[in-house]
């Protein structure tokens, strides 16, 4: 058992209201865990593991402020970050559910969930499998990834492909509606990669007892799961094989589909969350001292100090072009 101390940077500095939001649905996560396992601990001197729960960037690059924090200054070798949304290379050892292959190391990084499909998608219920009356389908902005694109491009009577970037315009219900009925319609949900690798789709779709194929090369699934046995993996060079694909695979569909489910509840559900966060916590401390996770660090830390030279020189010619 451990003893753990959740806390955010933001606690003790200035930021927006939402750059806690990921503190509280973990929080959240917290008081409905089954397991029980580990305990929380008010005191961070008292902590075995110190989750700083972070959200993004909004005020600014979150990890500025967590080297900056006196939680985290003081009890460094013992914390991690878990921010599923982080878009710079990581410089601190962390769970980040958005991070490349290249972030990842035993000892430093790993991917995970996102909080908010187990906690804010409560219109997302598994249905029952014979409603799949569609092969397949995916609805989706072809704005964010080229290949996309040629996904929606595909012509295929047992496929459901709506480009929202061309659509009509709905309001948030009626879209939301669209978007769960075409999931419960489906024996397969194409989860393509965005401006990153990593999709809410991909646990949105083992919410709802299906399966979800996916398209991003360069996305690490989360540690734990038999993802073999309820996802598909299509490279993003492949995508023009997906219907010839998912016919060779339709006889697995309803025994996948129902392993999706059980994937989701027993790893992704808002009550086995904190117990999941804090076991890769756990794991990532353990191997910190290893070589291969103090080479990585310092490997990040090189390419943060690019991306931050890199995004400086871009709003600098924002700021000064004509």
């Amino acid at each position: 058992m451990a003893l753990v101390h959740v806390t955010s940077c933001f606690l003790r500095t200035a930021g927006e209201d939402r750059c806690l939001n990921e503190y509280r649905r973990l929080k959240t996560c917290l008081s409905s865990d089954r397991f029980g396992v580990h305990a929380a601990a008010d005191d961070p001197d008292e902590a075995d593991v110190i989750v700083f729960a972070e959200l993004g960037n909004w005020a600014g690059n979150v990890q500025d402020h967590l080297l900056r924090d006196p939680i985290y200054r003081r009890f460094a070798d013992k914390s991690v970050h878990f921010n599923p949304r982080l878009k710079a290379p990581p410089i601190t050892p962390g769970i980040y559910g958005s991070a490349p292959r290249a972030w990842c190391a035993p000892g430093y990084a790993s991917t995970s969930h996102y909080l908010e499909t187990a906690l804010e998608r409560d219109f997302i219920t598994a249905e029952p499998f014979k409603e799949a009356s569609l092969l397949y389908s995916f609805r989706g902005s072809s704005n964010t990834w080229i290949g996309r694109r040629e996904i929606l491009s595909i012509q295929d009577e047992r496929a459901d492909l709506v480009d929202t970037a061309k659509a009509a315009k709905a309001d948030g219900e009626e879209y939301r509606d669209h978007f769960v009925r075409s999931i419960a319609n489906s024996k397969f949900v194409i989860c393509p990669r965005g401006t990153g690798p990593a999709s809410l789709r991909v646990f949105e779709v083992l919410r709802a007892g299906r399966v979800p194929v996916v398209v991003a090369d360069d996305w690490l699934p989360p540690r734990g799961p038999d993802w073999e046995s309820c996802a598909l993996f299509v490279r993003e060079s492949d995508v023009g094989e997906l219907p010839d694909l998912l016919r060779r695979n339709e006889h697995r569909a309803e025994e996948m589909a129902s392993e999706a489910l059980r994937v989701h509840n027993d790893w992704f559900a808002a009550d086995v969350s904190f117990h999941r966060v804090v076991e890769w916590s756990i794991d990532i401390l353990s191997e910190s001292g290893s070589s291969e996770a103090i080479s990585h660090r310092k490997r990040m830390r090189r390419s943060y100090s690019y991306f931050k030279l890199k995004h400086a020189s871009r709003k600098f010619a924002r700021r000064f072009s004509p």
